[in-house]
């Protein structure tokens, strides 16, 4: 394909994922809205604690594979090894499967015990739903994931994204009132996304019979193992940037606080959905035109990602700071008090935005155990924080951490990309410290 036919197919990739990104924060604006009216403190409060923890541990449970899929498939079929990439693609959802089913049923037999000696903000029936949640997630977000290696990245987004707000609303419209009953919901829609992306990979099967000659020259890729094992750690490190605040606020923070921080970080997510948007849409083209060794044209596509990340998200940072409590306000009027927790969330995020898909070209390109030293250092800098910050300021401490963390973790990839892969630094890539670079060569040699 031509640069400018992949352009133009990347320019409308990009434009769906927004448009289903766009509906997916209204969907969640309202649900989120809708809860914080609808529902008491303590629901509200075991609510967002049952998708926090249901959202971690099936993050654990998918191992890495997800993202390693998503390399592997579009790498695999950008010359043609269609068997190859059935092997892997089936082999990465059985073991996800498996580790799903034992998060689940541990949350499941640990409910009572949780709810009565570590969230008090959660119920027992809501962390048993959580327990269900588990593996319904865990197999539909690698599913999805699965998607992008074959370059449907709209779909991908509808699944993983807009499928379980829209249930859960409508949930809310037919009159669930239960924190429980409603993640009971959010299952069922994972559920209804695993079954639409299998149809999807039956009527792809053709690309998956035949493997074609490789090109003079070219490697065979790293197995599924060695793939998924540095991209588990990246992605426990993500979801830990938005689980555990809210994990550390139920134990030390009341319903209220745990509501109040979990509605202005959601808001903030305004940013990062546009983020992850244009970095799913863009992590196919990341990974073949590597595979291919097309630097300049890997260098452009990095560039443009970067360049649109800035210009949607750098905007919608500035009005969340400028209308913080106007937008929590329409939410529920005693959430005005979170407006100083949105505007330093929304600080984070715009740093996270000027460097927009950096973290996903390492992974791409197969620097994983690179960027797996990056996020343990923002996972010891958000425990730290956390207990440091969090017990005594509640949910301003909470936002403080997070943002602090979400601009390290795009700051610090930039930087290792200037280096690691410099015909692709990003724009205004800050020099790496010696110190780091040295910390980088041990652990990755």
């Amino acid at each position: 394909m031509t640069l400018g036919g992949r352009s133009g197919g990347w320019i409308l990739a990009s434009f769906g994922g927004l448009a289903v990104r766009g509906a997916e924060v209204a969907a969640k604006l309202s649900l989120y809205m809708l809860a914080a009216r609808l529902l008491d403190d303590q629901q509200c409060g075991a609510l967002f604690l049952g998708m926090s923890w249901g959202m971690l541990a099936a993050t654990a449970s998918r191992l890495g594979i997800e993202k390693a899929l998503s390399r592997l498939l579009a790498a695999e079929l950008a010359v043609g090894q269609g068997r190859a990439a059935r092997r892997v693609l089936v082999k990465g959802h059985l073991v996800v499967l498996a580790a799903g089913v034992a998060a689940g049923a541990a949350t499941f037999a640990a409910a009572p015990f949780a709810a009565a000696s570590l969230f008090h903000a959660a119920t027992v029936s809501s962390l048993r739903a959580a327990g269900i949640l588990v593996p319904c997630l865990a197999i539909a977000v690698t599913l999805s994931f699965a998607l992008v290696g074959f370059g449907r990245t709209v779909l991908s987004q509808i699944l993983q994204n807009l499928s379980w707000p829209i249930g859960m609303l409508a949930a809310l419209g037919l009159g669930a009132r239960q924190a429980g009953d409603l993640l009971l919901v959010m299952a069922g829609t994972q559920l209804a996304a695993a079954l639409v992306a299998l149809a999807v990979f039956r009527y792809e099967r053709a690309r998956l019979q035949d493997d074609r000659p490789l090109a003079q020259g070219a490697e065979p890729l790293p197995d599924l193992r060695r793939t998924a094992g540095p991209l588990y750690v990246v992605e426990l490190v993500q979801v830990s940037i938005n689980a555990l605040p809210v994990l550390f606020l139920g134990c030390f923070a009341d319903a209220r606080d745990v509501a109040l921080f979990s509605v202005a970080n959601r808001a903030s997510m305004l940013v990062l959905v546009v983020i992850l948007s244009l970095s799913l849409t863009a992590a196919p083209h990341f990974a073949s035109l590597h595979r291919r060794g097309q630097v300049a044209e890997l260098a452009l596509m990095a560039r443009r990602t970067q360049l649109a990340g800035l210009a949607v998200g750098g905007p919608i940072c500035l009005c969340l700071a400028l209308l913080a409590g106007t937008l929590l306000g329409l939410i529920n009027s005693e959430y005005t008090a979170g407006r100083s927790v949105l505007v330093i969330l929304a600080a984070g995020q715009f740093v996270n935005a000027l460097y927009t898909g950096q973290d996903s070209l390492l992974a791409m390109t197969g620097h994983g155990a690179v960027l797996r030293v990056l996020n343990l250092i923002q996972l010891l800098a958000m425990i730290v924080l956390g207990l440091v910050l969090i017990p005594g300021f509640g949910s301003l401490g909470a936002a403080i951490v997070a943002a602090i963390v979400t601009a390290q973790g795009s700051v610090c990839s930039a930087a290792v990309i200037a280096v690691y892969l410099p015909g692709v630094a990003p724009r205004m890539a800050p020099p790496l410290p010696d110190y780091v670079r040295h910390l980088l060569v041990r652990a990755t040699a």
